[in-house]
């Protein structure tokens, strides 16, 4: 709960510098903070993860989050023939830190 905080803060705080910034020292400091937000959710979606596995009695889950353009097909079909599940939301296209939200969200619900 405090890195899903401490992400929240760090991005409510990136948005205003970067939407009244020309400059580039707080530009660097607002993407300091863009990186904090990715590294803090990231950590706590996998610790979110790891307390759900602990408490299943099945196999582990393993989220892959495409880039912005999703995967290719190629990709999707190695990852199929290897056991993986491909699930999708649709055309709906997320940013990377909100794409692991809504990941570990559906995980964690599914079962």
């Amino acid at each position: 709960r405090g890195l899903i905080l401490l992400a929240s803060g760090a991005g409510l705080l990136r948005w205003p510098i970067m939407a009244v910034s020309e400059s580039l020292p707080p530009l660097i400091v607002a993407q300091a903070l863009h990186a904090l937000t990715f590294g803090a959710m990231h950590l706590a979606a996998i610790k979110l993860l790891q307390e759900r596995e602990a408490r299943m009695t099945g196999a582990p889950v393993f989220l892959y989050i495409g880039p912005e353009g999703g995967f290719s097909a190629t990709e999707v079909d190695l990852a199929v023939a290897s056991g993986a599940q491909a699930v999708s939301l649709g055309t709906l296209i997320l940013r990377s830190e909100t794409a692991a939200i809504a990941a570990v969200t559906l995980a964690v619900h599914a079962n």
